[in-house]
């Protein structure tokens, strides 16, 4: 244990002060990396108590000279939580002050491969404070994602407290995550890793795709027919025509219905002015309609493009909307997806997510 103090005058009769660092139900902290000690509101610290990963808790102060004020801090997670408040300390005195931090709240990562929205399993996240203490670590399994982590936020970010992750695959170190703060109690960090996803049949059998096995899309739906001309199957392609003549747009939907799950496509669109294109999930027969976006874009008149993803209940009100984002198509595919997990939904569009 490391433990820094001044050059002090002890007092004929010094008092003492016993810190403790509790739960809100009063257990005791495990963590608590170092107590700081402040003497009449000086500036600089009267006495630091360090150690990893944890000092003594509770910790006493023997020797404190009398006459003065004092406020111990406790650091959890390399993380500033919270002081006793000032405590005067007179000849004799012995006193005890508990420090109660804020709750702890929960981090978790998902981690991608280079492409994006395909999960990362079997890697390593490591997180680790911004004074580089690894603090936590977990495997990712088959869906890309760590289990909850259980971290001390810093109700002063002024000083200067973070945490960044470490992902570590096949025993090497492929990507370090951005600061992360803890702003919400339950928070979920997305990486994407540069690496390739190799060695994996990707294909998907569609030797029985045909337009005779479809179902009809919004039959006698406003404004449309519905025609096997506008579709063509090419080995794992499939092409949507938007001819030029009154047919306004094609379209291909599944006979079969789903709830939760991953949805995802690779796809690749025209700049062609004024055209929309979309993947996403609905429910049309019956009232309430609804519609989840997983991706649409929209071509400008100058061949620009914008991309977002909504959410639609109740015959067309909008409920949520990620906002517009200008991408570059290039003419080349790119991959979309959604995660429907329980009641949460989250978007993907290489390299973005939301």
């Amino acid at each position: 244990m490391e433990r820094k103090f001044k050059e002090i005058d002890v007092s004929p009769n010094p008092g003492s002060l016993e810190v403790s660092v509790r739960y809100s139900d009063g257990d005791l902290y495990r963590e608590v990396n170092e107590f700081v000690v402040y003497q009449d509101s000086q500036r600089n610290a009267h006495e630091k108590v360090t150690n990893h990963p944890s000092v003594g808790n509770p910790y006493t102060f023997p020797y404190l000279p009398s006459g003065h004020d004092y406020l111990v801090g406790a650091y959890v997670n390399d993380m500033y939580s919270k002081s006793t408040g000032w405590v005067p300390i007179g000849s004799g005195d012995s006193k005890s002050k508990r420090i109660i931090p804020p709750d702890r709240k929960k981090l978790k990562f998902r981690v991608f491969y280079r492409n994006g929205p395909t999960p990362l399993p079997h890697g390593t996240v490591e997180v680790k404070s911004h004074e580089r203490t690894s603090r936590r670590q977990d495997r990712t399994g088959s869906d890309g994602e760590t289990g909850w982590l259980w971290l001390q936020p810093s109700p002063l970010y002024e000083e200067g407290g973070y945490y960044e992750a470490v992902v570590y695959y096949d025993g090497e170190k492929v990507e370090t995550s951005g600061e992360t703060d803890l702003d919400s109690n339950e928070q979920v960090e997305s990486i994407v890793t540069p690496v390739e996803r190799s060695g994996e049949d990707l294909s998907f059998d569609v030797s029985e795709w045909n337009p005779s096995s479809w179902r009809k899309s919004r039959v006698g739906g406003p404004r449309g027919i519905c025609t096997a001309k506008n579709v063509n199957v090419n080995g794992n392609d499939v092409s949507i025509f938007v001819p030029s003549d009154r047919q306004s747009g094609g379209e291909i939907s599944s006979s079969e219905r789903y709830k939760e799950g991953s949805f995802e496509i690779r796809m690749k669109v025209e700049k062609e002015p004024y055209v929309r294109y979309a993947f996403f999930l609905g429910g049309f027969k019956n009232e309430p309609q609804n519609e989840i976006d997983v991706i649409e874009i929209d071509i400008k008149g100058d061949g620009s493009a914008v991309a977002y993803s909504t959410v639609y209940w109740t015959a067309g009100q909008r409920l949520w909307t990620s906002g517009e984002y200008d991408i570059d198509i290039n003419e080349s595919y790119h991959t979309y997806k959604l995660d429907w997990q329980d009641s949460t939904l989250y978007f993907y569009f290489y390299p973005r997510s939301h």
